[in-house]
């Protein structure tokens, strides 16, 4: 009868510990979910941003002034398709967010992006053909930028935060019964 007992409270106790641990889980993924809404908020604001001020370059008629110059329609083409590109992996319904391959197109063209911002920031209005990047423009993109690591980061602490539960004792037993997987860390537009 005593075995009986023990074996009924050792059930009962690895029970309610396996139910604190998944609930745990749950909690922690909610909040990297709710990191990731304000990730992508500022990832899809970076469009916004260029189709207000940015479009009006790619122009026809303005491609005239540009004849001098190559770099800057070559400089905007690659700013517009990394914005679709990120735009489309945002709005791809194929899976979930935490999808490894959405993140890594993400990523791709978010350094991309980056990196063509750079190069289009740092040339001179001469070099422009006298069409200086607009200063609202600088402010929204660096105004963006900000948010974006800042949420960047929350999201990141929030991914290694659920990581590392889901890597605990009774935690990863429930991530195999359930098929819960550890989230991929962000590191895109670190020159932005």
């Amino acid at each position: 009868m005593s075995t009986s007992i023990v074996v009924g409270v050792a059930f009962a106790v690895a029970a309610f510990w396996a139910v604190g641990a998944y609930n745990r889980l749950m909690r922690l993924r909610a909040r990297c979910t709710e990191a990731f809404v304000v990730l992508s908020g500022h990832l899809l604001d970076y469009s916004r941003i260029a189709k207000d001020h940015l479009l009006f370059l790619a122009t026809p008629e303005l491609q005239g002034e540009f004849d001098d110059v190559e770099d800057i329609p070559s400089l905007l083409c690659e700013l517009q398709d990394g914005l679709q590109t990120i735009e489309l992996a945002m709005h791809n319904p194929k899976g979930m967010w935490w999808n490894d391959d959405r993140f890594q197109a993400i990523g791709i063209a978010g350094n991309t992006l980056a990196s063509t911002w750079g190069r289009l920031r740092s040339m001179s209005s001469d070099a422009a053909g006298g069409l200086a990047i607009p200063e609202a423009l600088v402010r929204e993109w660096d105004a963006n930028s900000m948010g974006l690591k800042i949420s960047m980061d929350r999201f990141n602490g929030c991914a290694a935060e659920y990581n590392e539960a889901l890597a605990q004792i009774p935690a990863v037993l429930i991530g195999k019964f359930f098929q819960l997987r550890p989230f991929t860390l962000f590191s895109i537009f670190n020159e932005a």
